[in-house]
């Protein structure tokens, strides 16, 4: 299903993965690591608001929604959950085209409490195409429960970007982060990107190349970085940012690709080293804000994951928990199953005969309980039990 006006009303996805606006709504993308509660804050800042479909050209999922607050309007564009803004994916792929060229106001980046140290590297990356990140940190509660606290003030200095800690299953702190987006998206402060260090060689010929850049809506290190780098990032900067004037950025650009080869940086070894550097950030700023209460807090994951992921155990542990799958399917099913079938068709005869005292005509009496009763009631005493089983709770 593709995202079209109709179905968002004030806006639209076109190919560009841009929302254009009719009205005054401000457009705030939510992205982060899969399973660190993006879906749960964005079910509480939208509630029942809200619409989903496909990124066009990809089978990506995506939902987005609108919330009043303060007398204003948003709308929150759900983001594919992504492990780097350095595309590997189509979800990334996805994620990292609307925070680059989606034209959204703010871009609130959920990290994970619990394991804040692999979550905020995506957050610092999109820090570093664009000034407009706040960093939203969930699972508190949890964190709580394992003894771990966060310096979030000190956090937020290292970083120079906006942090606020919240708990998106029970709403706390979402106060909060609407007013930050507030503040972020309704004054007119300027937001500098985050700026990472690179190696001499590389980082000298950034610097030379930004001084050329003229665009205000991303970093102009991050869209020098890209050009040098070559990659598909680059072709995409090209075609929707830059126009005739940023023809000796562009000339720049591929100097400084020629320099920086001859020193045996070529694109490749440019992105890696992008993707290092941010992922360096992220270690260093998590563990100078990062207190242990308990040194053995995550000891059972640990155990756990020893058993399920071992080279000896995780073969039979997998195996095994396929057949518990089948067994449960096949056989500890068919009890809830039959005592299913038992109730609705004897509720089917007591509709028979209830149709029969009002005197319906035989041929209705066997369309619907003959027919299409017992159809209904043969798939839900067959499928529910089964499909009871493995309800999906999503997080």
């Amino acid at each position: 299903m593709g995202l079209t006006n109709a179905s968002v009303g004030k806006s639209c996805i076109p190919r560009e993965l841009s929302i254009r606006l009719t009205g005054r709504e401000k457009v705030i993308a939510l992205g982060g690591n899969p399973n660190v509660g993006k879906s749960t804050l964005f079910n509480n800042l939208t509630g029942m608001r809200q619409h989903t479909g496909n990124w066009p050209g990809k089978t990506v999922a995506t939902a987005f929604g609108t919330r009043h607050f303060n007398g204003k309007d948003y709308i929150f564009v759900d983001l594919p959950g992504s492990y780097s803004l350095i595309p590997a994916s189509p979800e990334e792929e996805a994620a990292a085209d609307f925070i680059c060229f989606g034209n959204s106001d703010a871009t609130v980046m959920v990290c994970d409490a619990t394991s804040l140290e692999r979550s905020l590297n995506p957050a610092i990356q999109a820090a570093e195409i664009t000034g407009k990140v706040i960093i939203c940190i969930n699972l508190t509660d949890e964190a709580d429960k394992k003894g771990i606290e966060i310096n979030y003030t000190k956090l937020e200095y290292i970083l120079g970007i906006k942090v606020i800690p919240i708990c998106a299953r029970t709403g706390k702190g979402i106060d909060e982060l609407m007013k930050a987006v507030e503040d972020m998206t309704h004054s007119e402060k300027l937001y500098p990107p985050l700026k990472l260090k690179y190696p001499h060689e590389p980082e000298k010929e950034i610097e030379a190349c930004s001084l050329l850049a003229e665009s205000t809506l991303l970093s102009p290190r991050w869209i020098s970085l890209k050009l040098i780098e070559n990659s598909v990032s680059a072709q995409k900067i090209r075609e929707r940012l830059l126009t005739e004037k940023d023809a000796p950025l562009i000339e720049k650009a591929e100097e400084s690709s020629t320099v920086l080869l001859k020193n045996g940086f070529d694109g490749e070894r440019i992105c890696e080293i992008n993707a290092e550097e941010s992922i360096r950030f992220a270690e260093r700023a998590a563990k100078s804000c990062i207190r242990y209460k308990r040194k053995q807090y995550d000891k059972f994951d640990r155990k756990a994951d020893k058993i399920l992921t071992g080279k000896l155990t995780g073969i039979p542990v997998m195996v095994l928990l396929l057949l518990f799958v089948f067994w449960l399917t096949i056989s500890a099913a068919n009890y809830p199953s039959s005592l299913l079938s038992d109730f609705l068709f004897s509720a089917g005869e007591k509709l028979s005969r209830l149709m029969a005292l009002a005197e319906a005509p035989n041929w209705l009496i066997s369309i619907v309980c003959d027919g299409a009763y017992r159809v209904l009631a043969w798939v839900v005493s067959v499928m529910l039990p089964p499909m009871a089983g493995f309800k999906k709770n999503l997080i």
